[in-house]
């Protein structure tokens, strides 16, 4: 078992066999940060790494393995460094809710791409939000909005649409547009 601590408490495995607990913070070296040890959500993906969410530091990759840690904060693309859910769909992809909208991470790179639902909470409280449900569907809910998400019509848009002017006016009048 995971068990995520609140006040910057870090998390815990529980051995079932051997009655044990070990414990973790993703900063062990830096304790001042409160928001680093305070674990909302604590996902398993695939690869056998651990997401974690924090209330205020973003999220941390947790080998168990190495017993190394990787950032993802809101510098590097996250919506918001207060995280409320994060699920893994079946590609090994990360669902993300935090408290100012969705993000996806793409499996195979990282890549995080903040995505267009409108699921931004008031404030930055935590609000469980997110579910594994049959047939690989995600859902994911804020105050009356619902969303359900189905990863396999999911599609990520390698490059952006290429940009055509077909027009240009200057107070109301009509500029020709050089072409090339």
């Amino acid at each position: 078992f995971w068990i995520g601590y609140n006040a910057g408490n870090g998390f815990s495995s529980y051995s079932i066999s051997s009655g044990q607990f070990t414990h973790f913070h993703p900063q062990q070296d830096d304790l001042s940060n409160s928001n680093a040890g305070t674990i909302t959500v604590i996902t398993k993906s695939r690869s056998n790494l651990l997401w974690l969410g924090t209330h205020g530091s973003g999220i941390f990759q947790f080998d168990p393995q190495a017993g190394t840690y990787t950032s993802i904060q809101q510098e590097q693309g996250l919506n918001s460094n207060y995280i409320n859910g994060i699920v893994a769909d079946s590609q090994d992809n990360l669902w993300v809710s935090t408290a100012d909208g969705m993000n996806y991470i793409q499996a195979k790179n990282q890549s995080i791409r903040q995505l267009d639902m409108d699921l931004v909470f008031p404030d930055n409280d935590f609000a469980a939000n997110a579910l594994y449900g049959l047939g690989d569907k995600l859902y994911f809910f804020c105050k009356n909005e619902f969303v359900e998400i189905d990863p396999a019509s999911f599609r990520v848009d390698a490059s952006p649409p290429q940009l055509v002017i077909s027009g240009f006016m200057v107070f109301d009048k009509e500029v020709p547009v050089a072409r090339e």
